[in-house]
């Protein structure tokens, strides 16, 4: 990429160019066949229409969600659970208490991450950027609403929700949490940058983008496996935890 712009960006490039360059990657490192879809360009948000419709009935006209540059989303999946009584053998277990034993469990499809993206990185303080804050942070408060409505237990102090501002070739990682009370932080984690010029010889940079959008990655598989536990359904529909408030 670098060879082929003289080892420099180009200039003015368009937000689609960084996409394709820069961030395609992030579908590979964002997504995993059996937990996590990474999917790409104007996308609605569920969990925004959720919020948009929550006070709407099912007559009623509903509102679509807000599209975003790109999400995470947490795989639907069947999942059939086993309980094996103590000194029972398998070739024993007759078709009715096979109906005993079996709980099938249904994952539902969640957005974990969420993201947004500019074609310059003009400065935190741009309205752009702002904006695209904003924008973002309010989606990522979205999700979180969404996971803890379908979870069957109390996840508020162990529930993350994961955010990307992309702004040319700069990107900054925000997380939330919900703190005691009805307070929600976020917290920029961390911002890093693709060198505009590669110097000879010089990949620190670059190797330092790469492994933090893969510690990235780590967390969002390991938030993806806890909702997945968390909004599990029994299949005689019974709740064993409770929704937060």
């Amino acid at each position: 990429m670098y060879q082929e712009s003289d080892l420099t960006f180009p200039k003015g490039p368009a937000e689609a160019w960084f996409s394709i360059h820069l961030w395609g990657y992030l579908c590979l490192a964002l997504s995993r066949r059996c937990s996590l879809e990474y999917r790409s360009g104007e996308v609605f948000s569920d969990a925004s229409a959720n919020r948009r419709n929550r006070r709407r009935t099912r007559d009623g006209r509903q509102y679509v969600g807000h599209k975003v540059d790109g999400l995470v989303v947490k795989r639907r999946g069947i999942y059939i659970v086993v309980y094996k009584e103590g000194g029972m053998v398998m070739d024993e277990v007759t078709m009715k208490q096979w109906a005993i034993l079996l709980h099938v469990v249904s994952a539902r499809s969640l957005e974990i991450c969420h993201m947004e993206a500019a074609k310059k990185d003009g400065g935190a303080n741009t309205m752009k950027c702002l904006d695209d804050t904003k924008k973002l942070l309010k989606l990522m408060k979205d999700t979180h609403d969404m996971i803890r409505e379908k979870a069957t237990q109390d996840v508020r102090d162990r529930l993350v929700t994961f955010g990307l501002r992309i702004s040319g070739p700069t990107v900054t990682i925000f997380t939330l949490r919900q703190r005691p009370g009805r307070f929600y932080q976020a917290v920029a984690e961390a911002t890093v940058s693709f060198p505009s010029i590669w110097q000879d010889g010089d990949t620190g940079t670059i190797i330092a983008v790469i492994s933090r959008i893969l510690m990235l990655r780590k967390a969002v598989l390991a938030m993806a496996a806890s909702v997945t536990i968390w909004t599990s359904l029994t299949i005689d529909g019974q709740n064993p935890g409770g929704h937060g408030d």
